[in-house]
């Protein structure tokens, strides 16, 4: 199922928006969500003090607009969810936004992000994934530009059995101020 959210920038939509202490039993699965767009933050999915599970899913060419808060594909502020199996493909954070991909939170709860593939996507910082505190494993985070950390910047939860590629940066490319092991 695609969901084609139609946004631009000066009609500007969004996906999902997941707002209200939603848990792990909130589960979005086996959908391809493009073309969102939003002025700050989420442009396919934003999560704030909320967890879901996001599985199986496909984000796309979504992009939030010149405002620094970013997370085009999604954005998860106090968020613990639980990311599995998606695909993070050509999200862009325009200006001086962060995470193309994914952004998280520096205060807990944590996202989870497990067996994703992030690729082609940019941002100022962190291309790929900005600010994930919570564990990143079995990924491949590759071809992902940004000024700072083409591939990931601010991650300090820890990283694992993930293949880092191909990102490239004006001044890092694939790994910017991650402080985790």
């Amino acid at each position: 199922l695609i969901i084609d959210c139609e946004g631009t920038e000066s009609t500007p939509h969004r996906g999902f928006y997941f707002y209200h202490d939603e848990d792990a039993n909130s589960i979005l699965a086996g959908l391809t969500i493009t073309n969102g767009y939003t002025l700050n933050s989420g442009g396919a999915i934003r999560c704030i003090e909320a967890s879901p599970t996001i599985t199986h899913c496909d984000i796309i060419g979504n992009t939030t607009g010149i405002l620094v808060d970013g997370g085009a594909g999604i954005n998860c502020l106090f968020s613990g969810s639980m990311i599995t199996n998606c695909k993070f493909i050509n999200n862009v954070a325009k200006g001086e936004g962060v995470g193309g991909g994914f952004r998280g939170s520096y205060a807990s709860p944590h996202a989870t992000i497990n067996n994703c593939v992030f690729i082609g996507n940019s941002a100022y910082r962190g291309g790929a994934i900005f600010n994930c505190d919570g564990p990143i494993n079995n990924c491949i985070i590759s071809d992902n530009v940004a000024r700072y950390g083409g591939g990931l910047h601010s991650c300090d939860g820890p990283i694992t059995n993930c293949i880092i590629s191909g990102n490239s940066g004006a001044y890092t490319g694939g790994l910017d101020w991650c402080r985790g092991p």
